[in-house]
């Protein structure tokens, strides 16, 4: 399952998805999130790449819709929410994860190198 996705996901990242959509559909960043880049979005899914440097915060935000992450670039990514627990998580590259949290939230990158990847949020 991760091959599939990353075989349908990295094109789209490294090719803006021209070759399968009309430059109409291309459209500036809609996500708070301070890092992330808008590939597509239409009435059922909006996928973007986020890429959240070493030692930096991608600071306070919350996801409206179910999603799946792929890593494309691995990094230990540390999660603080509101009510001041902390999550850990090492990610490696092609690993995948189905998010549905709502809550507010603060990725931060305590490792050293960079977290890229992929967000396919699935709005239907």
């Amino acid at each position: 399952m991760r091959r599939i996705l990353l075989f349908l996901i990295v094109p789209a990242i490294f090719f803006g998805f021209a070759p399968l959509y009309p430059e109409s559909i291309h459209q500036k960043q809609t996500s708070p999130v301070k890092n992330y880049n808008l590939i597509v979005e239409n009435d059922r899914v909006r996928v973007g790449h986020v890429v959240v440097k070493a030692k930096t915060s991608e600071g306070l935000h919350t996801h409206p819709y179910p999603r799946i992450l792929v890593c494309i670039q691995g990094a230990t990514i540390e999660v603080k929410r509101l009510d001041g627990t902390v999550e850990r998580t090492t990610y490696r590259a092609g690993d995948a994860r189905y998010q549905t949290n709502t809550d507010p939230h603060e990725p931060i990158n305590v490792g050293d190198t960079d977290f890229k990847g992929v967000i396919v949020e699935l709005k239907q």
